[in-house]
């Protein structure tokens, strides 16, 4: 439904708008009220002013001004609960964002000069073990090196690939903790996007039933089965609607 529709149908009766018409009232409602200054949302302003003026022609009280006023009411409904589940959406994506990165702060508050201090205390440890265990075994293997391998130059050899394991293995486990951090963020965005996902499903079933009740109140009659209110009965069903993913 758009403003050239509403004029081309001017003297048309308030069946011509079907109930699917409400989801398109009702984002234009949320692009209108919401959205920051761009063409897109002027047109949105447009449109909703146009079907207010619609609504207008009908006499008050008049079994097409009711229908009329009964579908711009749902889609206010709509919009709002559009508006509503992506608010608390991007709260939840916040919320796990500024999580992600207070674990990753007390991180790096942990790796500071006292835990320097300890990690190089480790690293000189497992190095002088791997010297001594050198120097004392060298006298057994002596006979199976070159000439000119001393313990000396062996041991420090051996403790110098200690201290670069270690090294390894602390990096590693330093990477695995903030993928661990990360990979939780992203596990509760999911979270929130599947949930963002099931709630506006449930507001375009509400939306959904609702028109078509306000449909069979003016007509007596089921509403027609279009092609795009069968796709929006289909996506009701399913919950096939497109959800934040730039996260």
């Amino acid at each position: 439904m758009t403003e050239s529709f509403l004029t081309e149908h001017e003297q048309a009766p308030a069946s011509c708008i079907s109930p699917t018409s409400v989801i398109d009232v009702g984002k234009c409602i949320f692009i209108a009220d919401r959205d920051e200054e761009t063409e897109g949302k002027r047109a949105a302003a447009t449109a909703v002013q146009a079907f207010q003026a619609f609504i207008m022609k009908f006499p008050e009280g008049s079994n097409g001004r009711q229908y009329l006023e009964s579908i711009m009411r749902i889609a206010l409904e709509f919009s709002n609960g559009m508006y509503r589940r992506k608010r608390i959406f991007w709260e939840a994506v916040e919320a796990a964002k500024k999580k992600r990165q207070a674990s990753m702060e007390r991180i790096g508050q942990k790796e500071k000069l006292g835990v320097w201090l300890k990690t190089g205390f480790h690293l000189v440890m497992f190095a002088g073990i791997g010297y001594f265990i050198v120097k004392a075994i060298f006298p057994f293997l002596e006979h199976y090196l070159a000439d000119k391998v001393n313990a000396d130059n062996a041991s420090i050899a051996f403790a110098l690939g200690c201290s670069m394991v270690f090294t390894y293995f602390k990096t590693v486990f330093m990477f695995n903790k903030l993928n661990t951090i990360d990979r939780d963020c992203r596990r509760e965005i999911r979270g929130a996007n599947q949930e963002y996902g099931e709630k506006m499903h449930d507001n375009y079933v509400c939306a959904a039933e609702a028109a078509q009740n306000a449909w069979k109140t003016l007509t007596d009659r089921e509403p027609p089965l279009t092609s795009a209110f069968r796709r929006l009965l289909i996506d009701a069903e399913s919950g096939g609607f497109e959800v934040d993913k730039d996260v």
